[in-house]
């Protein structure tokens, strides 16, 4: 239990500094101002996004992750104390400005979440940065220097997997996610277990 704590305790820790020192001017103003998010700077509204939760019997790590904006990624890598790969599936250009992309996080062989995305570009860097496939929906914002808008639109609990859907808004990228972990994600013995479930449904 402890050895678990310190996993929660350093991932809420590392996902706090990396909103400080990617905006600190950004950060010190939000501390002012009424708190309508979940205390950072992508929250779209704490209200909104705890009463979907509510609805299901949650895990405080299984909260974390499906309220993640942006940074799930580090999240997972903070938890674990791993490196987490994005291992893109597919990479399609629709239209001009327009993609749909379905990635895998992994952490070694073990994959983590599966997410599948439309992205509409709104710039020529953010079009060459997708067009690269080099990185995940949360590095495109780092590489952009932006901070998307972040809003939780639906929390489902299924068999053997949650899965989220939300939206991360910015002056360049548009972007819908739908997500799926698996429920036992942060078990202890989860990177130990044999199961791989790539879209855990």
């Amino acid at each position: 239990e402890s050895s678990t704590m310190m996993r929660v305790s350093r991932a809420l820790w590392f996902g706090v500094c990396a909103s400080v020192l990617a905006s600190p001017t950004a950060w010190a103003l939000s501390a002012l101002a009424p708190r309508t998010h979940l205390g950072d700077l992508l929250g779209e509204s704490l209200e909104t996004d705890m009463r979907l939760l509510s609805t299901e019997a949650l895990t405080p790590m299984q909260r974390v992750a499906l309220t993640a904006n942006g940074n799930f990624q580090r999240i997972l890598s903070a938890y674990y104390d791993r490196a987490v790969e994005v291992e893109i599936l597919r990479n399609e250009r629709k239209a001009p400005g327009l993609y749909e992309r379905e990635v895998n996080l992994k952490i070694g062989p073990k994959t983590c979440c599966s997410a599948s995305s439309e992205v509409r570009c709104l710039s020529a860097d953010a079009t060459a940065l997708v067009d690269s496939g080099r990185v995940g929906i949360g590095q495109l914002f780092e590489h952009l220097g932006e901070l998307p808008k972040f809003s939780l639109e639906r929390v489902e609990k299924g068999q053997g997997h949650l899965s989220r859907h939300y939206t991360l808004a910015s002056r360049s990228v548009l972007c819908s996610i739908e997500e799926r972990m698996p429920l036992t994600l942060f078990d202890l013995d989860f990177l130990d277990d044999d199961d791989d479930v790539s879209d855990p449904r």
